[in-house]
């Protein structure tokens, strides 16, 4: 019996590990606490092979609409009334974007071995 609760007590796991996440983030009043928080706390779980935290893949789609829409109703006229504060930011964006894909590019050629 306890075998087939085994998935389930996995994805429980995570999800606790994921709200411990967001309540430290909260705690340490960090931005966005109950995304970053959560990410933040699967990424360092994820490192130890004893944790078995698991994706619970059933989750996955609606877990992704929500977060569309969390971050899509942050967006408000007020944000691109302020856009000039953020200029330097968004132009460095590009240069980081092609950056990071030449990079990757160059790690999955000449690590992994992979054909471009």
């Amino acid at each position: 019996m306890l075998k087939k609760l085994e998935p389930f007590l996995h994805v429980a796991l995570s999800l606790f590990i994921g709200l411990v996440g967001a309540i430290i983030f909260i705690y340490l009043t960090f931005p966005l606490p109950w995304l970053l928080g959560s990410i933040s706390a699967m990424a360092i779980a994820s490192r130890f092979t004893i944790i078995p935290a698991k994706n619970p893949k059933v989750l996955s789609p609606p877990a992704r609409c929500i977060l569309g829409l969390m971050i899509g109703s942050a967006f408000t006229p007020a944000i691109f009334q302020n856009v000039g504060n953020y200029i330097v930011s968004l132009v460095m964006i590009l240069p980081f974007v092609i950056i990071i894909a030449l990079c990757g590019i160059y790690y999955y050629w000449k690590i992994f071995k992979s054909n471009i």
